[in-house]
């Protein structure tokens, strides 16, 4: 029902003539009319790197105040740049940023400012950093912070089907796919009620379609990732099939036991690529590089290996420390026929 501009801006970090403190004040604020709830979202990231790699490549942290209290302590770090879903990239994608990946949308950090409930409420915030100087090319962090007003919730018992994470085609989930042969999806409790139990209808377009019960807790507001039982159509799929191409759809049937309150988020679609089906003896040809696990050139072991899983999780091969520079040939064979994942690790953040 409204919002405010809290902080926007890019703020030099480390220098001792203007402390970054200094350009964050004091804000206060009253809640109009109807509120029932607040929240402040920011949006954060590092940039520049001084003598110490700061802001990009150096971790720090805010804290942020409510009337004059800390209500959060908020580490300005990503620390998996490597799973980025653009990939593959050239440059440095593949090393750990202040909340940022190149090419990955930056998420927002959400703080819930409790207290503020009710309609005239007067209150103060403001975010601080740690104490810092820098040398050389001082970095900056590039913010911004809103404060959202609510009403009440306009549905009781409502979930809302946000996102297919697999089988999809959707860059953003590019690493998570071709996936197994169990559907997850992001779901969210968009209701004031807490959901308890969902009934789920999915399927491959043309196929049988079948049902999943999930059980659990979503409070309101909340998201969850649930991956539902193994659909039989995406085991029998193969390249040949549809140009190697397939759709899938996920519907909400009934929430809490009963019809959603809200019919217009219960379905979603994709596209997807079918799964490669391969033989089961396989031959993997692995050469790590001279990078060793601890970061340096030409120490050993060496940081890469590698791991397959099978669908339930449980690592059925593997290669581990592993001498630098040396070409392994690996013969495996699969004892029954499923869905597996091979998993690629440095250590050393090498992507």
């Amino acid at each position: 029902i409204g919002m405010e501009t809290v902080y926007d801006g890019s703020f030099q970090y480390g220098n001792t003539s203007n402390p970054i403190n200094s350009q964050f004040d004091l804000k206060s604020f009253t809640t109009p009319a109807g509120t029932k709830d607040a929240a402040m979202k920011v949006l954060i990231t590092g940039h520049g790197s001084d003598n110490n790699q700061c802001c990009e490549f150096r971790s720090s942290n805010y804290q942020l105040e409510l009337n004059g209290s800390q209500i959060a302590n908020y580490t300005i770090w990503k620390d998996d740049c490597g799973k980025n879903n653009l990939y593959p990239q050239g440059g440095t994608w593949i090393y750990d940023r202040a909340n940022w990946c190149p090419g990955e949308q930056v998420a927002p950090v959400k703080h819930k400012l409790s207290g503020v409930d009710d309609e005239g409420v007067d209150y103060t915030v403001r975010m601080k950093f740690n104490n810092y100087t820098g040398s050389g090319n001082l970095g900056s962090y590039s913010t911004s912070a809103t404060i959202f007003y609510y009403g009440d919730f306009n549905k009781a018992t409502d979930l809302s089907l946000e996102k297919i994470i697999t089988p999809t085609n959707a860059d953003d989930e590019y690493r998570n796919n071709p996936g197994g042969t169990q559907p997850e999806i992001l779901v969210k409790n968009t209701g004031s009620n807490p959901i308890t139990s969902v009934k789920f209808q999915y399927g491959v377009k043309d196929s049988t379609v079948q049902e999943y019960l999930w059980t659990g807790n979503i409070p309101a507001l909340e998201e969850r990732r649930i991956v539902m039982d193994e659909l039989t159509a995406l085991k029998n799929l193969t390249l040949s099939e549809f140009n190697g191409q397939a759709g899938f759809f996920v519907e909400i049937i009934k929430v809490n036991g009963a019809v959603d309150e809200d019919a217009t988020n219960n379905k979603l679609k994709s596209t997807f690529t079918v799964a490669p089906v391969l033989p089961g003896d396989l031959v993997i040809d692995f050469k790590p590089s001279n990078i060793g696990a601890n970061g340096a050139l030409n120490t050993f072991p060496a940081d890469a290996s590698w791991e397959i899983f099978d669908q339930n999780g449980n690592v059925v091969h593997s290669r581990v420390n592993n001498t630098g520079t040396t070409q392994y040939l690996d013969t495996i064979s699969f004892d029954e026929v499923g869905v597996y994942k091979l998993k690629i690790t440095t250590l050393g953040c090498g992507g």
